[in-house]
């Protein structure tokens, strides 16, 4: 019986890894995984922020039938909708390492580890404790997100907490309240950043987008040692590995800081900057295809069932149960390379928390270049052809293409619902409490 890892890098755009094409950045571990399975260049995600996005992501669900649609919500995922993990748990331990405890008390978790910033050593003595029995870990790995060192201090103090923040960042030590109280934390660091954005300086931009690959090339080393770790137990011969991102990134390529000047690198925006994420399935258990790169749009909603069909569980799915589809028939060549892996991949923003709607904008992307972006509150929407230049509305030129995709949009939406008992519960204050200090330690309140 073999393990499974899945990793998680927080904020981690599909195209800043090297295997992807990014030649500034070097990614050796991340691109070793490329090179031992298979690279999905176009896996896109249900929601550009963490908390629906790993919900999406644990349970195979489109946002609208897990029910987390919001950052900041109390609510917390209903137990019934985690059928995969259910299913894995069986005959798997379930290990957890979080970089943000969103979704409530462990559901049926072995280990839950809840830190500001996940740590190494923490996951090496877990895999060390159930080396002799099959586990699925859920790594989240939170380093690339907001603030990076960018190397945009104000003065010597500030660059002395750059300097302390990368020690906090290298996942061995935490010091995040030391940071805060000393230093202004993080919520100050993510401010500087966005004022460089806003300064349209190109020397301040540079320093940010630099800091955010010396962050990759981090988050690269850790991959490493849990590759590394799992090498050293003997287990990695066990093991499949799953590596991709809740969201993206954004660098302001939209204008969308004056759109969102508080939130703008993500969460609000259903460009590919933030929704396309990296994916790479490598099993070292099994002879799937090695070196193979997937060109066809894929769902970060597919992860789990492709999990449960490389555990050999695919008796367990149905569309009564999840939205995704296993791709292990696509990454062993079981099916013809012209066939379409997912015709339409929908996305959908949160709101602010004040506003009582739960959903801003969706969306829905073709294979074939084009995407429609509907404004929820505006009840209009723009077509673009992300192929080329998502900053220019077509819908005017492509009429035909534009109503097509609002009624495959309304279809989707329709066509997949999927009903899930109503046992979502609120989190008590005390809970509610530990969360909010969490997100406004990570600079999101």
């Amino acid at each position: 019986m073999k393990n499974v890892v899945l990793i998680s890098i927080d904020s981690l755009r599909a195209d800043a890894l090297a295997c992807c094409g990014n030649e500034q950045t070097p990614t050796p571990n991340i691109d070793q995984l490329a090179h031992r399975g298979t690279l999905f260049n176009s896996a896109i995600s249900q929601a550009p922020y963490t908390v629906g996005s790993h919900a999406s992501m644990l349970t195979g669900l489109y946002p609208f039938n897990h029910g987390l649609r919001r950052q900041y919500m109390k609510s917390k995922l209903p137990r019934s909708s985690l059928h995969p993990l259910n299913k894995i748990k069986q005959d798997h331990k379930l290990l957890a390492f979080t970089a943000g405890e969103f979704f409530g008390q462990a559901y049926g978790y072995d280990i839950w580890d809840f830190h500001t910033k996940s740590k190494i050593l923490t996951i090496k003595n877990a895999f060390r404790r159930y080396r002799n029995t099959p586990f699925f870990a859920f790594v989240h790995y939170w380093a690339v997100h907001t603030p990076y060192a960018t190397n945009l201090a104000e003065n010597l103090w500030q660059h002395l907490a750059e300097q302390v923040q990368r020690l906090v960042k290298n996942d061995y030590i935490s010091l995040p309240r030391v940071d805060r109280i000393l230093f202004g934390g993080d919520s100050r660091k993510i401010e500087r950043i966005r004022s460089a954005i806003r300064s349209k300086n190109d020397t301040l931009i540079g320093k940010v987008k630099q800091g955010y690959r010396k962050a990759v090339t981090r988050a690269d080393r850790f991959v490493g040692q849990i590759l590394q770790s799992l090498e050293a137990l003997g287990l990695l011969s066990q093991t499949a590995i799953i590596l991709t991102a809740d969201h993206g990134e954004s660098f302001n390529e939209y204008n969308e800081i004056h759109q969102f000047p508080n939130h703008y690198e993500h969460g609000y925006c259903l460009y590919d900057n933030v929704i396309r994420v990296p994916l790479i399935i490598t099993d070292f258990a099994s002879n799937l295809s090695a070196g193979k790169t997937i060109e066809q749009q894929v769902r970060i909603i597919d992860i789990m069932p492709t999990i449960l069909d490389i555990l050999g569980k695919a008796q367990f799915l149905s569309p009564k149960n999840v939205n995704g589809k296993s791709l292990l028939k696509y990454i062993n060549q079981q099916t013809e390379q012209s066939s379409v892996i997912c015709p339409h991949a929908y996305s959908e923003t949160m709101q602010d928390p004040e506003y009582e709607a739960n959903v801003e904008k969706v969306s829905i992307r073709t294979n074939d270049g084009y995407k429609l972006i509907f404004d929820c509150n505006k009840n209009e929407g723009i077509l673009v052809n992300y192929k080329e230049n998502e900053k220019q509305d077509i819908k005017q030129n492509q009429p035909d293409i534009f109503r097509k995709l609002k009624s495959e949009l309304a279809n989707l939406i329709e066509t997949s619902k999927i009903h899930v008992s109503d046992d979502q519960e609120s989190m008590d204050k005390q809970e509610y409490d530990k969360i909010a200090k969490s997100l406004k330690d990570l600079g999101y309140l």
